[in-house]
Formats: C-alpha cells, sequence, structure tokens
C-alpha cells in the first residue's frame, strides 16, 4: 500500500476539496497545480496553468478531480478566498 497524504485538490464548485493522494507523481502534480494557481493570481501569467488544461488527478478513493483552469472560476474563487495557494495540506 503507498503511503496516503490527505491534500487540497481542484474543484470546479468549491474551489478545492480534501482528498487522500498516494504516489510522489500524484502529489508532485497537485503542488504543481497550486504554484501555477497561484503565478496566475499573483499577475505573473498563466501558461504553467493552461498547461494542466484537460489534466485531472486521481485520489485513493478512484475519484477524479479536473484541474480548474478557466480563469474566470480562478478569479472568483480568488476574490472568494477559496483557493489552498499558501497551504495545500
Amino acid at each position: 500500500m503507498a503511503f496516503r497524504r490527505w491534500m487540497k485538490v481542484p474543484d470546479p464548485e468549491r474551489g478545492f476539496v480534501r482528498a487522500p493522494i498516494e504516489g510522489t507523481r500524484r502529489r508532485s502534480w497537485v503542488g504543481r497545480y497550486w504554484n501555477a494557481v497561484k503565478q496566475y493570481v499573483e499577475g505573473r501569467g498563466d501558461t504553467p496553468l493552461q498547461q494542466l488544461k484537460g489534466q485531472a488527478i486521481v485520489d485513493a478513493h478512484g475519484r477524479r478531480h479536473e484541474a480548474v483552469t478557466d480563469r474566470q472560476k480562478i478569479n472568483e474563487f480568488a476574490r472568494r478566498k477559496q483557493l489552498p495557494v499558501d497551504d495545500i495540506y
């Protein structure tokens, strides 16, 4: 059994949800995603975010979590402080 870590993963309705993530590659993907979101929110471009378009992470329960890359949606989550860009665990 792989090591599980509860992490905040993208959610198109709430900004994020907590889910158990197994494996270093999957956890790295989550980190890359939130770094890309943070870069965009801070006004440093959206190229890394758009590179994640169409990608998803599958949690330890088999649930698929799509990368939210829509800029309007991310702006709305940021305005409502629903993005965990400083703490992804």
